[in-house]
């Protein structure tokens, strides 16, 4: 009997306006939930050709119906914006105003940037 491996679904959105740009200039790939098929996930451009055009996301709801997927990583959004949080109460002593936020991604140096680059590398909080 030939061994055989569950594949997940790719996950990006199949319609025209695929690309989603912030004001900026980072370009967003924008995502569909593998089980239901609501909007919701975004992958940056350069993240998205890194992963050889594969992406998959499931929302909060199908997250918590079909976790844990065996042999998959898994940080969810609430995770990451902890993070961005608690990176911004330790570096300024409070949370940036959203135009605040739109300036400071605009630097390649701002820790707000680096965070957002290294979100693929966050560890699961459980």
């Amino acid at each position: 009997m030939a061994l055989t491996k569950d594949i997940l679904p790719n996950c990006i959105a199949q319609r025209s306006e695929r690309t989603v740009v912030w004001p900026n200039g980072q370009k967003w790939i924008q995502l569909a939930c593998g089980n239901c098929g609501k909007d919701g996930g975004l992958v940056l451009e350069v993240d998205y050709d890194r992963a050889k055009n594969f992406a998959f996301y499931l929302c909060e709801p199908c997250a918590e119906k079909w976790s844990p997927l065996v042999d998959t990583y898994m940080a969810p959004d609430e995770a990451f914006w902890q993070k961005v949080h608690d990176a911004q109460m330790e570096e300024l002593g409070r949370e940036l105003t959203p135009m605040e936020v739109v300036e400071a991604l605009k630097d390649d140096n701002h820790f707000l940037t680096k965070l957002c680059k290294d979100r693929h590398d966050l560890k699961s909080i459980t």
